[in-house]
Order: structure tokens, then C-alpha cells, then sequence
């Protein structure tokens, strides 16, 4: 089948209208479905290109490629097969080769229920880890385990993670999620060694399901915990349950800790944070004063670009520059100065 380009586009508009609509996910549609295209008909084959591995990785797979599938042919009226491709094929191989019911007293998921990937503002900075965290979220333990969250500090890796235990909890209820820092976990293994010993801690990790740490590089002076959380991270990947971590640089940068862990973390996808970019920054500024419901105006856009410039390097200065103007704006209009 021979189509012209605007023919294959008027196809792929009406596929996308259909699937949106059957989604009803804005989240789910944006990350993996928005900048898709069908590039190709030929035969009994459709050719559909996504913009990253991650949603190639996500819409290949149940139920999203059975709905594409379905809604695709009713459209054509006829019965392709779908292939799923991403944009950057050949740049993402290269890459990845180098990437190649007892529980906790009183059991509590530690999760912020303010950072969702709702609202987490996306940039190019940013939004690989944003698209691998959601798969992630999607499937636990199926895409990317582990998966392995790396950047400086106030960029936004404590925010996913959280964002991940909140929509695997909005979408199942029953699913254990536990986020726990790298601290909390020292002082839990100390504790517990302290009171009922080994196996009854490891005992204790057994009906978690998700499981998100924070700062995983400090445990690189923690030689005994170190082993111990071997131990928990091969019990939760042969187990098939989804492990994230996050840290201020790569996996082979992690220094202190034993070879074979740092090895297993590479195993799975590392992906990188970067300082947001000024047009981000400026975004987040205006998504902070919605969610803290706000009117827009309240401080003028010239100087949240001054913000956004001066302050991009760091999402908490960012924010922290924003609530300062903000108490100095609500002051004023309390006082009737403005």
C-alpha cells in the first residue's frame, strides 16, 4: 500500500484522536503516544516511530500495543501487524551497551503525595528520566529493573521517585510501595540487627513490592550494610519486584562500594539529570504558584525570567527563591501596601 505523507499523517491523527480518547490518561498519552508517527505502510506491515526507547519499550508491550493494534486497523479497515520503533535507533544502541506479609512495624510507603509526574515539570533536561520512571510505574519489575536515576542534588530524582510510588498506588491499591532514604535505611538495619538479627530483617522486605531509595551513595562508607543490601537487591530482582535508585552520579562512579554491587546496579538503565534550562525553570516557577493556588499575576513574569536565570542550576534555590518573593508579595497585599 502506497500512501503519501499527508495521507499517512490524516491516518496516524485520527489513530492518535481515538487512542487519547480511550486512554483518558493525559500523563500516559503526552509521554509515550504525542510526538509518535506512522512513517511506513507496506504490505501487511504499519511502521509507527516514537521519539524515545521509553515509550517504544512501553507501547510494544500489553495493553497499550493491543489498543494501538485495534484502533489502527479499524481506521485502515484492514489488519496490520505493528512495528514499533524509536527515533534514535542506532544512538540508543550505543548507549545502552553501556548501561548493558511481615513487613516494617506500623508499615508506611513514606510517600509525598505532592510529587506526582503530574506535576513535575519536563524539560530536555530531564525528560528521559521522567519517560523511564513512568514505564517503569507502568509494569513494575517488567521494563527496567533496576532502574537507576542519577544527577546532582535539586534536580528532581527525589521527585520521581516518589512520583512513581504514587501512581503504581493510584493504579493498585494492594501493591506494597516502600520509599526510604539511604539514612533510614542504615538505621533500620541497625536497629533490626539490634533486636531480631539478619533474617528478620530480610524477612521484612519480603511483601514489598516496589521499593525506591534515595541516595544510595551513602552507603558506600557503610561496609556491613553494603552486603546486606546486596542481599535485598538480589531478593527483589529475582523476585521480579521493582527496585529505583537514585544517586549524585553514575554507578561507576560509586566509590566504597563492593564491585559486584555496583556492577548489578549498571546492569539495568542509568539515566541522567541535568540542570533544567532556563524555558524549565520558568515553567516550574509558574507551575509552583498554580499549585499553591495562587493568581498568576502575582508576581510579574520579568521577574520570575530573572529567577529562572539566576537560579536554573538548582530546583530547591529555584523554589526556595519563589516562596521568599511569594510571603514578600502576600505581606504586602495583606498590608494593604499594594
Amino acid at each position: 500500500m502506497l500512501l503519501t505523507s499527508s495521507k499517512r499523517e490524516e491516518i496516524w491523527n485520527e489513530v492518535l484522536m481515538r487512542v487519547e480518547k480511550e486512554l483518558n490518561d493525559t500523563m500516559i498519552f503526552s509521554t509515550f503516544f504525542n510526538e509518535s508517527r506512522l512513517v511506513n505502510i507496506s504490505d501487511d506491515e504499519a511502521i509507527i516511530q516514537v521519539p524515545t526507547i521509553f515509550a517504544k519499550t512501553a507501547i510494544s508491550n500489553d495493553p497499550y500495543f493491543s489498543l494501538l493494534t485495534e484502533i489502527f486497523n479499524k481506521v485502515t479497515g484492514s489488519n496490520f501487524n505493528l512495528k514499533i520503533v524509536d527515533s534514535y535507533k542506532e544512538e540508543e544502541k550505543e548507549e545502552t551497551s553501556f548501561n548493558e506479609k511481615e513487613s516494617f512495624i506500623d508499615f508506611n510507603s513514606n510517600l509525598n503525595p505532592n510529587y506526582t509526574f503530574e506535576s513535575f515539570v519536563v524539560g530536555p533536561s530531564n525528560r528521559e528520566g521522567q519517560a523511564a520512571s513512568l514505564a517503569a510505574a507502568l509494569n513494575p519489575g517488567k521494563f527496567y529493573n533496576p532502574l537507576f536515576l542519577f544527577g546532582k542534588s535539586g534536580l528532581g530524582k527525589t521527585h520521581l521517585l516518589h512520583a512513581v510510588g504514587n501512581y503504581i498506588r493510584s493504579k493498585n491499591k494492594s501493591m506494597r510501595v516502600l520509599y526510604i532514604s539511604s539514612d533510614q535505611f542504615i538505621e533500620e538495619y541497625f536497629r533490626c540487627i539490634r533486636e531480631k538479627g539478619f533474617e528478620a530483617l530480610k524477612n521484612r522486605f519480603r511483601s514489598i513490592d516496589v521499593i525506591l531509595i534515595d541516595d544510595i551513595q551513602f552507603l558506600a562508607s557503610r561496609e556491613k550494610v553494603g552486603e546486606y543490601f546486596f542481599s535485598i537487591f538480589n531478593l527483589f530482582i529475582n523476585s521480579n519486584k521493582q527496585i529505583i535508585m537514585t544517586s549524585d552520579r553514575p554507578p561507576l562512579e560509586l566509590k566504597g562500594l563492593e564491585d559486584r554491587l555496583v556492577s548489578r546496579f549498571a546492569s539495568g538503565l542509568s539515566v541522567g539529570l541535568t540542570a533544567p534550562e532556563y524555558e524549565t525553570s520558568f515553567k516550574i516557577l509558574k507551575n509552583k504558584i498554580k499549585e499553591q493556588n495562587m493568581p498568576e499575576d502575582i508576581i510579574e513574569d520579568d521577574v520570575l525570567k530573572y529567577i529562572a536565570e539566576r537560579f536554573s542550576n538548582d530546583v530547591r534555590q529555584l523554589e526556595g527563591a519563589l516562596n521568599k518573593l511569594l510571603f514578600t508579595a502576600i505581606s504586602f497585599n495583606n498590608s494593604g501596601s499594594i
